[in-house]
């Protein structure tokens, strides 16, 4: 169930209804009242006895005690004689930590162990083994330091004054040996640790130095280093410029016939790098000319095929272009490999590119070597560089452990400073008086609530509705239409009826300032009456409604769509028998158009159906007799008009003016699977075309379907709860009609007793006791069969209101 379907209560038209007695929130103490209610005199014994006991158990749970206070103060600072920041004074929140570990020092064990032996202690205790004297000394004693103080409390408690002053004195003087021993201690070891500290520093110191002395030793000093890694470096800078000028010599020795020019004017430029070299070497060498002479002639074919005309794609310029290729690669090859050059002394071929190659690759080999050389010299300069520094910081640390040793050998005291405000006080009267007094209040309320607590938890395991406020307790914005009172099967009382009338009238009132519907508005409102359910009085609360409703003038139509009960029909007594048509039009001697005929006629003229029939010779007399005959088995109602049949054909009229009925005509419990949501929905907005106000009494909203189905086909559900019924199932029933997103518009509570009527704004009907008792006499509306069908409820409302009676009946 969403959240929105609660917190939002307007959307139904209910925010700011009058004379609702829910609140929007019910406090915790209205839910403790609602338990509650019904056993207050159990709740009222339960908590005096149980509040007695409980008083008397707490001021009895321990005798007189006795306290004994000692005092201790530990300055914050203390003369010095030459320095006054060694250890002399502490900042405010330090002193408090200081404080407080002094605290947590005289509770530990190795002053309390001191404690317990001391000859006072053992004295007046007596000679307990060591884990029992803890527990004792643990028990009873109490420490604790006053923020932004200089002092130390101590506390200690016991039946026996003697025994309490025994105690803290011997817990103070544990305290106070145990601190002068470890002060003496501490010092000394302070001092120590510090020499120590300078002896590693000055270690330290000693290493590094011999470590930066084995880096310079090849080289002498460190600045013969720093000459010798810069000249290293500029000579490879000399290096690295005759290599690019020796690379920038070699690209010019390359030639470009890889890719093939388009065309001859788009060749030159890339052939003009290895032409130079070619023609120099042409004219020692005949192959190369041969070659030459070949690729000449491809050319000035490629030539003479572009002046013909013939174009790039033509088979025989791409096998030339082919073949000059060929020969460029051949050349470039020859004149690479250094064939066609003049031979050196071992008699290989001496090429001018194999040349500056070889010169290349000796320059990049120095380079790399010079390049690890100067590498290692800097990372030498670096560590020794890193030692300089770690000399230094290791330098300036030992200068403040030289002054801080300094320091501590001439203001170090020989005790610790604690000044002894109060030794132990022997106690002259127990000072747990005030304390035994309010343990007994405490047991007298923690024992009456345990007896009012029993009565709740009764409540609690109580799943019952007792009361109309039950029904709102698990929502906090379901409003509260009204409360109906327990009224006798044979109502003979006129206050009582007169009550249960204006509690009707009431509900009613409410249902129509709600829906305060505009002028121009001439569709009738639906209502649903469900309960969570049987027995919750969802048939008379739909009864009762009608007569009101009927009462102000207002046309009421009453529809019974609980096809397991159908308490309405039954109670009014409404049988709707099929139109004769319809019976000749199912025996096959009417048609169709007929059928509307006669419908036509007998609503537009003052005829009936037979006498029309017969009139117009549709059908013999015989056959009319005969049909009557069936017409008088049968039984129409919502089932039929949700089949097709006419609408205002199944309605029945009562014994009361403006009052009308849907019965459920022959349905049975197994035909609630035939209601369809869509055929329902069409009935109510036929409804709405006739009536002002239509009234659906359903089955319980768990236990029914068409409950549901109707519940999201109207515009306002009421749900009827009863005394007695089950709360749980009342929740379940709220949270499924919101989650059918259905419009609650209310709850009415039923079977009320006389204390919740009180509570209501119908309780001021008590005042006719004072009246004159023909006031409250009823008016005879129903005879007493029609009063015992209709119910006490229905007639109550009948007595004592405005209806008539119908002049004609169905």
């Amino acid at each position: 169930m969403a959240t929105n379907d609660f917190d939002d209560m307007s959307q139904f038209g209910m925010a700011n209804w009058d004379g609702m007695e829910s609140k929007d929130q019910p406090r915790q103490t209205n839910r403790v009242l609602m338990l509650l209610r019904g056993r207050y005199h159990w709740a009222i014994i339960l908590a005096t006895v149980f509040g007695l006991a409980g008083g008397m158990a707490g001021y009895f749970r321990k005798g007189n005690e006795f306290q004994s206070h000692a005092q201790i103060r530990i300055p914050q600072s203390r003369d010095v004689l030459l320095y006054n920041d060694v250890d002399t004074r502490f900042q405010i929140n330090t002193f408090d930590s200081y404080m407080e570990s002094q605290v947590q020092l005289i509770k530990s064990p190795q002053v309390l162990n001191e404690a317990i032996i001391d000859p006072r202690f053992e004295q007046y205790f007596g000679k307990l083994p060591k884990a029992t004297a803890l527990e004792i000394i643990l028990h009873n004693l109490v420490v604790n330091h006053p923020r932004k103080l200089e002092v130390i409390n101590f506390a200690f408690v016991n039946d026996s004054p003697d025994k309490a002053q025994a105690g803290v004195q011997s817990v103070l003087d544990a305290y106070l040996t145990y601190t002068r021993n470890e002060y003496k201690k501490r010092g000394s070891d302070k001092i120590n640790q510090i020499r120590t500290i300078r002896q590693a520093e000055q270690n330290k110191i000693s290493r590094l130095q011999q470590e930066k002395n084995f880096l310079i030793s090849e080289f002498g000093t460190e600045t013969t280093i720093i000459v010798e890694h810069d000249n290293l470096r500029n000579n490879i800078q000399e290096i690295k410029l005759e290599l690019r000028d020796l690379q920038e010599k070699i690209k010019s020795f390359v030639p470009s016939y890889n890719n093939a020019p388009t065309s001859d004017s788009g060749g030159k430029d890339n052939a003009m790098a290895s032409d130079a070299i070619v023609a120099q070497l042409a004219l020692t060498d005949p192959h190369i000319r041969t070659m030459l002479s070949q690729k000449e002639l491809l050319e000035a074919r490629l030539h003479m095929y572009d002046t013909r005309g013939i174009g790039a794609g033509h088979q025989e310029v791409q096998n030339t272009r082919a073949e000059l290729r060929a020969v460029k690669r051949q050349i470039d090859q020859y004149v690479l490999s250094g064939s066609g050059l003049a031979l050196d002394a071992s008699g290989a071929p001496q090429s001018p590119i194999k040349q500056l190659r070889a010169r290349e690759q000796t320059l990049e080999e120095e380079i790399d070597e010079k390049e690890a050389a100067a590498l290692t010299l800097a990372e030498r300069i670096n560590k020794i560089a890193q030692i300089n520094e770690e000399i230094g910081e290791t330098k300036d640390d030992l200068n403040f452990t030289n002054t801080r040793l300094e320091k501590l050998e001439v203001e170090q005291p020989e005790d610790q400073t604690v000044d002894v405000l109060n030794s132990g006080d022997y106690p002259l009267e127990p000072y747990n008086s005030a304390k035994r007094m309010q343990f007994g209040l405490v047991g007298f309320a923690g024992g009456a609530g345990f007896g009012v607590g029993i009565i709740l938890l009764v409540g609690l395991a109580d799943r019952r509705l007792r009361h109309a406020e039950d029904a709102q307790a698990g929502f906090k914005d379901v409003r509260m239409l009204g409360v109906l009172p327990t009224l006798p099967s044979e109502l003979t009382d006129p206050e009582q009826a007169a009550i249960a009338s204006h509690a009707v009238h009431h509900i009613r009132a409410l249902l129509q300032i709600a829906a305060a519907p505009d002028e121009n508005e001439r569709m009738g409102l639906a209502y649903s009456v469900t309960g969570p359910a049987a027995g919750s009085g969802k048939t008379s609360m739909t009864i009762s409604l009608g007569l009101s409703f009927a009462a102000t003038g207002s046309k009421t139509l009453l529809i019974d769509s609980d096809l397991v009960a159908g308490g309405l029909t039954r109670r009014l007594d409404i049988a709707v028998h099929m139109p004769l048509s319809e019976v000749l039009f199912n025996n096959n001697i009417l048609t169709e158009t007929q059928v509307h005929e006669v419908h036509l006629a007998v609503r537009n003229r003052n005829i009936t159906e037979a006498q029309f029939i017969v009139d117009r010779q549709m059908a013999s007399q015989e056959q009319v007799n005969h049909a009557l005959e069936q017409q008088q088995e049968t039984a129409v109602g919502i089932l039929e008009v949700c089949a097709g049949l006419n609408f205002r054909d199944a309605i029945g009229t009562t014994d009361i003016e403006n009052l009308h009925v849907l019965p459920i005509g022959n349905a049975q419990p197994h035909h609630a699977g035939q209601l369809s949501p869509v055929e329902l929905r069409k009935l109510v907005d036929q409804a709405r075309r006739y009536y002002d106000i239509i009234l659906v009494d359903t089955g319980p909203v768990l236990g029914s379907l068409e409950a549901s189905i109707m519940s999201s086909n109207v515009d306002n559900v009421i749900m009827v709860v009863s005394r007695g019924d089950n709360k749980s199932l009342t929740y379940k029933s709220f949270e499924h009609l919101y989650s059918l997103k259905a419009k609650v518009a209310g709850v009415v509570f039923n079977h009320a007793l006389s204390e919740d009527m009180q509570k209501t704004s119908y309780a001021t009907m008590s005042a006719a006791q004072s009246r004159r008792q023909s006031d409250l006499l009823p008016r005879e509306v129903f005879t007493q069969q029609q009063s015992e069908r209709y119910g006490p409820l229905a007639s109550a409302v009948a007595s004592y209101g405005s209806v008539r009676k119908n002049k004609r009946t169905a």
